[in-house]
């Protein structure tokens, strides 16, 4: 019997333990991954939101075309619960495409017209591994290999959504003859736009990452006397969206034409070419939107 007396706390600190183990089991098996994928739910809405925002902040900035600088702050990670500090982490990044060169000649300079693709991908996501892209005025939701727009936000023409964006940022520059008689001998080309990456394009945490976007209060001026040659180069082979703005470049380049005795226009398939004889002054306005992370 004193045996059986010393045995019964042994088993009863026994199942105690068992319990115990249990319900630790059960909370790591369903209630704390729930809650953790509760908490990345919440936190890509969080990272949604401010894709959308710095969409709504580049069309202003393109759209007012002053001087500023707007900074968005995203959670690069998540994922946090009750008894599990682990959080998952995410890249933020910003990549530059070039568009349009713009080539003065004589003196081989050249000025591009870019723009830039900022995407969030997460990494060890504890619900599912959601990204999101900002693409030419369009933000886009990525999974994998899989890209898909906000249908909420664009409806079913995204695509029509980047041309007019693209036609409404390099498609603003004008060419600006400063004298009405027949022959061209001082023009302005006035803006070329460009979205151009800072010094910082890449940044990877479970922290909170910053894109800034900061564009000049006044345009950078830059005069080019005799010039012989303008050349545009926009492929023709190129998406769509960007045949468009070559087909508006190439309206205004034959009006020039038209205009002016000394100034002759012609086409390839890589390019549009102005060629003035006599020559003329260029005088160019650039006003870039610069786009960084950290």
């Amino acid at each position: 019997m004193k045996r059986d007396g010393a045995i019964a706390p042994v088993i009863g600190v026994l199942l105690i333990l068992t319990i115990i183990v249990s319900a630790i089991a059960l909370l790591n098996a369903t209630y704390i991954p729930n809650l953790k994928q509760q908490s990345e739910i919440e936190h890509l809405a969080s990272v949604e939101k401010a894709f959308l925002d710095l969409s709504s902040d580049i069309d202003r900035m393109i759209a007012f075309g002053d001087g500023a600088t707007i900074r968005r702050h995203i959670p690069l990670g998540g994922g946090e619960a009750p008894f599990s500090g682990l959080r998952s982490s995410g890249t933020l990044r910003v990549d530059c495409v070039p568009i349009v060169t713009w080539e003065i000649n004589p003196g081989n300079v050249q000025r591009y017209a870019s723009l830039t693709n900022i995407s969030y991908l997460p990494i060890g996501n504890f619900w599912q591994n959601q990204g999101y892209v900002w693409d030419r005025g369009v933000v886009n939701i990525t999974k994998g290999s899989r890209t898909t727009w906000l249908t909420d936000m664009y409806g079913t023409d995204a695509e029509q959504r980047k041309r007019d964006f693209i036609i409404g940022f390099l498609g603003r520059t004008e060419f600006i003859p400063v004298e009405t008689g027949t022959i061209l001998s001082d023009i302005t080309i006035s803006p070329i736009q460009s979205m151009n990456t800072g010094s910082d394009t890449f940044v990877s945490s479970n922290g909170v990452g910053t894109i800034t976007l900061s564009m000049d209060p006044s345009p950078i001026e830059n005069n080019y006397p005799n010039i012989d040659c303008i050349n545009i180069t926009i492929p023709s082979g190129s998406p769509v969206t960007i045949q468009d703005l070559r087909d508006m470049y190439e309206s205004k380049l034959m009006l020039i034409d038209s205009s002016y005795d000394n100034c002759v226009y012609y086409s390839d398939d890589d390019g549009l070419y102005l060629e003035c004889n006599p020559t003329i002054d260029v005088t160019i306005t650039e006003n870039p939107l610069t786009i960084s992370v950290s």
